[in-house]
C-alpha cells in the first residue's frame, strides 16, 4: 500500500478572463483570479480528508484538479505516488482508480436512462473484463449494498427522488471498482434526514472496500461526522489542517474558530 493516495504539493491554479478584442487592441493586461494558491495536503489511504471552507475558497477546483478535469498552473499532484502533472491524460488505469460523486444528483445522471444503463456503463467503458451476464448481476449486487432493490434497474433516472439517484451515483462508483473519490459536496441538495442516510451509507461502503474520500463540504458538522483528518480553505490557500479531533477540539486560525462558531446544526445520527 502506497503512503498516501492524494498528495498535492504546492498546487495552484488561476482562472484567466478571456479577452475581447477591444482588449486586444488596447493591449490591456490580462486579468485572472486565483482560485488555489500553493496548497499542499496528504489524504491516507482508506481515510477521508475533508477540505471545508465558504462558497469561492477553492475547494472544487481542487476536487477538479484531482480528477483531472482540470490542469493545475503550478505544484505537482500525485495519485498513489504518480505525478499527474507532467503531460497529464486521464486513462482507464486512472479512471478506474479514481471517482467523482458530484453535488446534484438531479443533473449527475442522464434521466433518460435506465438505473441498469447508468450502473453498468463504467463495466463497458473501463474494460473491466467483465461478460454481459457478469455486468447484469453486479448492477443487481450494487443496488443493494446501496439499499435499493435490484428490480430499480429496469426504473429511468427521471422517476426516483434525490435521494435515490445519489445512491444510483455511488453504485456507479462502486462499478468502477475505483479505490480513490472525490465527493464533490455529495449531500448538500438533499433533506436533512437523507443526507444522514446516505453519509452513513458512505461510511459503511468505506469500510467494506477501503475506499479513501476526499470530501468536499461548507458543513462543519458533516465535516465532524465523515473526516478523519480536515483542510479549511480561505480565498484559495488552506490556513489549518490536521486530525479532525484536533481542529474541531483547538482550532489554531482564528477563521476556523469563525466557521466552527457558525455551526447550526447537530452531528448526523447513524440512520440505515
Amino acid at each position: 500500500m502506497t503512503a498516501t493516495a492524494i498528495s498535492l504539493r504546492g498546487v495552484s491554479k488561476t482562472f484567466y478572463k478571456r479577452r475581447s478584442l477591444v482588449d486586444v487592441v488596447r493591449r490591456t493586461p490580462v486579468s485572472g483570479v486565483t482560485a488555489v494558491n500553493g496548497v499542499s495536503f496528504d489524504v491516507k489511504p482508506g481515510k477521508t480528508f475533508a477540505l471545508v471552507g465558504e462558497s469561492g475558497s477553492g475547494k472544487s477546483t481542487i476536487a477538479q484538479l484531482v480528477v483531472g478535469l482540470q490542469q493545475a498552473d503550478a505544484g505537482d499532484l500525485l495519485i498513489k505516488d504518480q505525478s499527474m502533472l507532467s503531460g497529464r491524460t486521464v486513462g482507464l488505469d486512472m479512471a478506474r482508480t479514481i471517482q467523482m460523486v458530484f453535488q446534484d444528483p438531479y443533473t449527475s445522471l442522464n434521466p433518460r436512462w435506465q438505473v441498469g444503463a447508468v450502473i453498468s456503463e463504467p463495466c463497458r467503458a473501463l474494460r473491466l473484463g467483465l461478460s454481459e451476464p457478469e455486468i447484469r448481476d453486479r448492477v443487481a449486487d450494487l443496488l443493494t449494498k446501496v439499499g435499493l432493490h435490484p428490480s430499480d434497474a429496469g426504473r429511468s433516472a427521471h422517476e426516483l427522488s434525490g435521494g435515490q439517484r445519489q445512491r444510483i451515483a455511488i453504485a456507479r462508483m462502486l462499478a468502477a471498482q475505483a479505490e480513490i473519490v472525490v465527493c464533490d459536496e455529495p449531500t448538500s441538495a438533499l433533506d436533512v434526514s437523507v443526507q444522514a442516510q446516505i453519509l452513513n451509507l458512505m461510511r459503511d461502503l468505506q469500510d467494506e472496500f477501503g475506499l479513501t474520500y476526499l470530501f468536499i463540504s461548507h458543513n462543519m458538522s458533516v465535516v465532524r461526522f465523515m473526516a478523519d483528518d480536515v483542510g479549511v480553505m480561505k480565498q484559495g490557500r488552506l490556513v489549518e489542517q490536521g486530525p479532525a479531533e484536533q481542529v474541531f477540539s483547538a482550532p489554531a486560525d482564528p477563521y476556523t474558530r469563525a466557521l466552527l462558531a457558525a455551526v447550526p446544526r447537530p452531528e448526523p445520527e447513524a440512520v440505515h
